[in-house]
């Protein structure tokens, strides 16, 4: 994606000029046409998806898939820290705000790759429970839940991953764990589920995953406009407005109406509980006398 430069400004925030050197920090107060320019192209260098992102994405899957199975939360956070930076998300927001079609599809292309990695582990892992079944899933089973906790953690991932992308010189790696929580354990939660058969967590995972991926995306382009990015084409309101609308239809979904009336999915599903029966006894008659 090429954006059209007047002025070249440097990356490195010591290079710049120092009332532009606090409004890079800040990015709480308009910019000018120069500014953003130069805030899209570093933005856009920053979120585009490389190798790496494919790599790590299989490797942190395969660690996560194992701590699904071992119902071990230790595991599923080392999966979720050797996860890479989920700057493809990010990147998704910005093409969805600067309404460059090209960097959006571009970028959500690269996310779902990773995505589909993760899901190809799950699937693999699934197959495993057929021949070796874990002594517990409880885990798992959370995971293909509407949460607010794990909601909360991702709104909170996504907003603060696009804050530090946008700032020169600052790393997101610690705060992305977030996204990668809230999208990665999802999706192979539902993808041990189609393979393995188990109930609960096909496609009740999935519905998960495509929640917490709008939501992201939403939050982190909001967050961008609140930077001071803005649509530049037509394409970016209208895309922003499709984005804006799945959002309030997901969040009708997460208030449980749509769940309840298609058939409790992504809901909490109730457990039998074992309930006390009276049982009738003999008790000894007088005999005739």
């Amino acid at each position: 994606m090429s954006i059209p430069k007047n002025e070249f400004i440097p990356d490195e925030p010591d290079q710049l000029p120092p009332a532009r050197r606090r409004r890079a920090h800040r990015l709480l107060t308009p910019l000018n046409d120069d500014e953003r320019s130069a805030a899209v192209d570093r933005l856009a260098h920053r979120s585009s998806p490389s190798l790496d992102f494919f790599i790590f994405s299989l490797f942190s899957a395969i660690i996560i898939n194992a701590g699904l199975l071992l119902d071990q939360p230790g595991i599923v956070l080392l999966g979720a820290l050797t996860a890479p930076l989920m700057a493809p998300l990010v990147g998704v927001a910005l093409g969805t705000v600067i309404g460059s079609a090209r960097f959006f599809f571009r970028s959500l292309s690269g996310l779902l790759v990773g995505c589909a990695l993760v899901f190809g582990v799950g699937a693999a892992a699934g197959l495993v429970i057929q021949t070796w079944y874990p002594a517990s899933l409880d885990m798992a089973y959370q995971q293909a839940q509407i949460n607010w906790i794990n909601f909360s953690v991702l709104a909170f991932g996504a907003v603060l991953t696009t804050l530090l992308l946008v700032q020169p010189g600052r790393s997101a790696g610690a705060v992305s764990v977030a996204l990668t929580y809230g999208l990665f354990l999802p999706l192979s939660v539902a993808a041990i589920g189609l393979t393995s058969g188990l109930p609960y967590l096909w496609p009740d995972g999935l519905v998960v995953f495509a929640i917490h991926l709008a939501w992201g995306v939403l939050l982190s382009a909001l967050t961008l406009v609140l930077l001071s990015f803005r649509p530049l084409t037509i394409f970016g309101y209208t895309l922003s407005g499709a984005i804006a609308l799945l959002g309030i239809v997901l969040a009708i979904g997460i208030s449980g109406a749509g769940a309840v009336i298609g058939g409790q999915v992504a809901l909490p599903t109730m457990t039998p509980t074992a309930t006390s029966t009276v049982t009738p006894t003999l008790t000894p008659s007088a005999p005739p006398g």
